[in-house]
């Protein structure tokens, strides 16, 4: 599965990182993502991690797609500065 093709990571904006390997995504560098304090949103970064760990885990685990879908159940977050 690439993860950039699913609609709401193409709304947001998820693209593949060219200069590296597989799986690693990024976010253009645009005032759109920024919040109140023009700082990155934290949404916009979770969807980010989101859709790396996911990819990850479709790269890296044998299933099924049609059989399991990697889904969610719980995330916790802490960031370490600014983006």
């Amino acid at each position: 599965m690439d993860v950039t093709q699913l609609p709401f990571n193409q709304f947001v904006g998820i693209t593949k990182y060219e200069k590296k390997e597989a799986g690693i995504f990024e976010l253009s560098a645009d005032p759109k993502y920024l919040n109140h304090v023009d700082t990155v949103h934290a949404s916009a970064l979770f969807g980010l991690a989101e859709a790396s760990s996911d990819q990850f885990l479709s790269e890296h685990l044998e299933v099924n797609e049609e059989e399991v879908a990697p889904i969610l159940r719980r995330a916790e977050i802490k960031y370490r500065k600014p983006a």
